[in-house]
């Protein structure tokens, strides 16, 4: 099966994202780069067939465009910069193709954003999770989901609680592993957390990093976690929702309110793969406590979730 997804003509290397097999195939050194810069801290974990990955590139250099859009449709979904840079992905196939400039590859940050990591992760997620914009942190083996708006301080108070000595996972992104919902198993990015870049005037240890621009046009503090307790997976029995406030409270509420914030991002365009993370996180919500946190300061919200 994987042979038969394979041009014959491109050089492949496999790579774990999240744990997960993705073969990648290229002409081009580039992407291969790319994915050792993306994928190299991953290891095996999942025993699962290998997802599939090849980007022709030509020896094109056009300008760069802007942005990208993601088009989906059952199981196929797209990622279109524009007509000579674009990628198209089957579920029922496990596998994906994208055709690109050298511009748009040779910019790696550009090519990792739009194209690498979009394409791999879309697959793995519709394939085996079910996805939280959410950050991830441990204490004790008892896991959180730090829920909210892009506003809401995720990055932050997870890094937080990292300083702090509990176990971290991920900033802003974590997946619950379909299969293992009974267990209630989350996976998050740990190597690295990903900050504004005014950071610093939070945690002054980071005053020496400089911002680096992200393949979105943002600009962040990539901090790597070499010195924080960190973990791939945890299992997970609670859920907070976090809220810019001027007082520090930490109150129980319904789980409708998480079902509000957590399954717009579920992927609704595919019936068979929406039913299958519906039903991951109703097994979740069901034995985890959920609450909403307001706060105003970093040290009096941790202060709250730890008790």
């Amino acid at each position: 099966m994987i042979e038969s997804l394979l041009p014959g003509h491109l050089i492949h290397k496999t790579f774990y994202p999240l744990g997960f097999p993705v073969v990648v195939a290229s002409n081009s050194e580039a992407v291969f780069e790319a994915a050792h810069l993306e994928w190299d801290p991953w290891r095996c974990t999942f025993n699962q067939p290998p997802i599939v990955l090849s980007f022709h590139v030509s020896s094109e250099r056009p300008p760069l465009p802007e942005t990208s859009e993601f088009h989906p449709h059952s199981h196929l979904f797209a990622f279109v910069a524009d007509a000579k840079n674009l990628g198209v992905c089957d579920t029922n196939t496990g596998s994906g193709v994208a055709w690109l400039t050298a511009s748009a590859v040779e910019d790696t940050a550009y090519f990792r954003y739009h194209f690498l990591e979009g394409m791999a992760l879309e697959l793995i997620v519709s394939l085996h999770l079910t996805p939280f914009h959410a950050a991830c942190v441990a204490r004790n083996g008892r896991g959180v989901l730090l829920c909210g708006d892009s506003e809401a301080g995720k990055s932050s108070l997870s890094y937080a609680c990292a300083r702090r000595g509990w176990t971290y996972l991920s900033d802003d992104a974590s997946y619950l592993i379909r299969n293992r919902a009974g267990e209630r198993m989350v996976l998050g990015h740990p190597h690295r957390v990903r900050l504004r870049p005014d950071a610093p005037g939070l945690f002054p240890e980071l005053a020496s990093i400089a911002p680096s621009r992200r393949g979105n046009g943002t600009m962040s503090l990539n901090v790597h976690t070499n010195a924080l307790h960190t973990s791939t997976n945890t299992q997970v029995d609670r859920i907070v929702i976090l809220r810019r406030a001027n007082r520090n409270q930490l109150t129980r509420v319904d789980q409708s309110a998480a079902r509000e914030i957590c399954e717009p991002i579920f992927y609704w365009w595919d019936a068979r793969i929406s039913s299958e993370q519906q039903a991951a996180f109703n097994t979740l919500l069901a034995a985890s406590e959920v609450f909403s946190l307001e706060y105003s300061d970093l040290d009096a919200a941790i202060d709250l979730l730890e008790r």
